[in-house]
């Protein structure tokens, strides 16, 4: 065995590179559609994140024990269930964005009922605000059910249920996207298979091969050295 053989490690193989134009483009496509994908969710749950603080209703009450009063409602405590469906849908992107086709086909499928039901949950408030106020109402009263009680829906609950809108299509599209997404061990076995039969092992790396005890230098079948 040449001595220079055993001093010398190539950094990448002829395989490698002649391969690595092909899955560098892969690798930045699946980037850019992930950063979209990723934008188009994010963006508006933390939009309804926000409002979801804000006053969404008011209105006045008549009941005996409150008495005269404007009861004001925050997005949180109008739909108690949106918050969690948002953050289920964040963590449902979360889990797309990193798993494997399969995991990544529930993913989607759980981040798009999420924000469906986000939206379903802020409709009824915009629908029916009286009823968030009397619901409302009644808590601070310690009664079980709902009160009486007059609302109106400020700028924000409409905020509320434009995002929650715009995080169901966001949802969608990112969906779309996923599904054209290759998972990092799909994308290595098509960029070996262009250079053979499939099935077929890549060719050995000369470092590989003196790992193994192979000459590189030698031409001859033999056995390890």
């Amino acid at each position: 065995m040449h001595p220079s053989v055993l001093l010398t490690r190539p950094a990448v193989d002829d395989h490698a590179l002649s391969c690595s134009p092909v899955l560098s483009t892969r690798l930045d496509d699946d980037l850019m559609t992930k950063r979209t994908a990723a934008l188009l969710v994010l963006a508006p749950a933390a939009v309804l994140l926000g409002v979801c603080r804000a006053t969404w209703v008011a209105g006045p009450t008549t009941d005996p024990v409150l008495g005269p009063a404007t009861v004001t409602v925050t997005g949180a405590q109008a739909a108690p269930g949106t918050v969690a469906l948002v953050l289920v849908s964040v963590a449902a992107l979360l889990g797309m964005l990193m798993a494997g086709r399969r995991l990544r086909t529930v993913s989607a499928v759980l981040m798009v009922l999420a924000a469906l039901g986000a939206l379903v949950v802020t409709a009824r408030v915009l629908l029916a605000p009286a009823e968030a106020v009397g619901r409302r109402a009644a808590e601070q009263a310690g009664r079980v059910g709902t009160v009486t009680a007059d609302a109106a829906g400020s700028a924000w609950l409409s905020i509320g249920f434009a995002a929650s809108g715009v995080l169901v299509v966001g949802t969608v599209v990112a969906w779309v996207q996923a599904r054209r997404w290759s998972g990092l061990s799909d994308r290595f076995d098509r960029v070996q298979g262009q250079g053979g039969q499939p099935g077929t092992p890549p060719p050995r790396s000369t470092w590989d091969a003196l790992s193994s005890g192979v000459d590189p230098t030698d031409d001859r079948p033999g056995e390890p050295t």
